[in-house]
């Protein structure tokens, strides 16, 4: 179904951060385990790192809120849709039962 994938979207998207927090522990990593890299230098690096995966969590957890909302909007459309048809297909039921129900008659 659609909405599986979109669910599945969205799981991805709200794992972003965990994403980031990894990608953050190994660039650092990698960056202290240059010993060419001054130690001022490398807290510079460290900044600008955590400055810029800052920004990319945030932006993320932008496009995640819309695609959240959207999805959302679209479960209560569908839900309204279920409502009423069942609520149709209640009334053409009593419909049916007041007509043939048996002993009707008598």
């Amino acid at each position: 179904m659609e909405e599986e994938g979109e669910m599945e979207r969205l799981e991805t998207l709200a794992g972003t951060p965990l994403a980031l927090i990894e990608r953050f522990h190994h660039e650092v990593r990698s960056m202290a385990d240059d010993h060419a890299i001054p130690a001022q230098d490398l807290l510079d690096r460290i900044g600008q790192l955590q400055a810029q995966l800052y920004r990319e969590g945030e932006e993320a957890f932008a496009g995640f809120l819309k695609e959240a909302d959207d999805t959302e909007q679209q479960l209560q459309e569908r839900l309204l849709q279920l409502r009423t048809l069942k609520e149709r297909a209640t009334l053409l039921r009593g419909l049916l039962a007041s007509m043939f129900r048996p002993g009707a008659l008598g």
